[in-house]
């Protein structure tokens, strides 16, 4: 997000603060203003704590910094892009829990980074259950499987593709994956702050992002001001809920991966058996 009253229609698709001509431009020295150990009452407001007096507190006024809520494949990989193209943008990436989590479990452990049978948008588009047009936008046709691999492949992750078209690492191991991610992000300067949680965020005067950041200690609370906010919640209803503040329409969500709940107890033997081109049809019409 950029914090504009008419963000939503100026906003261009591909980010151009975090292109390399942009970047040269936008990306000076940057320190985010944040208010360190000060600690405050959940029901201070963030203007109050945010313009409080602290030793601590930075802020200038040509500082740039961008801040990601959420610490997954798609945040972490967006901090690593955004530092790569703006060398000297400040970019802190927030995380509730763990770094890459799922990331961590995706493949039964081995983690499947792409398919390598639709190297083309179009060929993975078409393979889409929600529908053809939702990947045809900008992103897909400046960054698709092909270069995910590439990128891989540049930082010292090498891929095999099997025969369905899942790419795996060659170690079949998901920590090769993660520990390239994240040493890739700590190299380039990225701030990782797990164990912690974004609660809300508001415009202060200066058209700046002041994000309330809390610690798993209730009484403990940071503010960041930012210039840009990057929502990568993934599913978390958290994460639409922090959009539509800020001025985007929701579609309502629908489960695209999920288990189903079994009475029968006979099948319980079945947990965790793939079985390749099934059909499941409902009696219930539910």
């Amino acid at each position: 997000f950029q914090p504009s009253t008419e963000f939503i229609d100026e906003m261009p698709p591909q980010w151009p603060w975090l292109q390399p001509a942009a970047a040269a431009a936008a990306a000076r020295r940057a320190t985010p203003f944040v208010l360190r150990g000060r600690r405050c009452s959940s029901s201070v407001p963030a203007s109050v704590c945010a313009s409080a007096p602290s030793g601590h507190a930075r802020e200038q006024e040509d500082e740039q910094s961008l801040v990601v809520v959420g610490g997954g494949a798609a945040g972490v990989y967006a901090s690593i892009r955004a530092k790569t193209l703006a060398p000297h943008l400040n970019v802190v990436v927030i995380e509730k829990g763990k770094f890459l989590s799922k990331v961590k479990i995706s493949g039964g452990g081995r983690c499947n980074v792409t398919n390598g049978h639709h190297l083309e948008p179009s060929g993975l588009a078409r393979n889409y259950p929600r529908g053809y047009k939702e990947l045809r936008g900008s992103f897909f046709r400046t960054h698709g499987p092909q270069d995910t691999m590439h990128w891989f492949s540049d930082h010292g992750v090498e891929l095999k593709t099997e025969e369905d078209g899942r790419v795996f690492p060659v170690t079949d191991n998901s920590a090769s994956v993660v520990d390239c991610l994240l040493n890739e992000a700590r190299r380039l300067g990225v701030s990782l702050q797990a164990g912690k949680s974004v609660s809300g965020a508001s415009v202060d005067a200066n058209g700046k992002f002041v994000v309330k950041v809390e610690k798993r200690t209730i009484d403990f609370v940071d503010y960041i001001s930012a210039n840009y906010v990057l929502v990568a919640t993934g599913s978390s209803q958290q994460g639409y809920s922090f959009a539509a503040q800020h001025g985007h329409s929701i579609i309502p969500p629908v489960p695209s991966l999920f288990t189903f709940k079994i009475a029968d107890k006979r099948l319980a033997d079945l947990s965790g058996v793939l079985i390749r081109n099934c059909y499941c049809k409902s009696h219930t019409h539910k």
